[in-house]
């Protein structure tokens, strides 16, 4: 786990989160794809406990499934970026 964010206040946690989405962005975009893919998918997981899931991390996940060749987590994940996207007020 790389971000301890049960640990903070609602505001602290999603600035984390936030910043760990762009470590893990930039990671992917220096190649380092399997440490990205790592921590965007705790990203996830950590913002599912949240209640606040981020489309932007499942974008990155989407990217990394499908250049790993993981073309049904990647379907899935831009699915489920759509749905998140629609459910968000503007």
């Amino acid at each position: 786990r790389f971000f301890a964010v049960d640990m903070l206040s609602d505001g602290a946690a999603q600035r984390t989160l936030e910043a760990g989405y762009m470590v893990a962005r930039s990671l992917r975009l220096l190649g380092r794809k399997d440490e990205a893919l790592v921590m965007q998918q705790q990203l996830l997981r950590d913002s599912e406990a949240m209640a606040a899931v981020d489309p932007y991390v499942l974008d990155e996940l989407v990217l990394l499934y499908r250049a790993s060749g993981e073309t049904g987590l990647a379907d899935a994940a831009a699915e489920r970026a759509a749905r998140v996207r629609s459910s968000s007020p503007p």
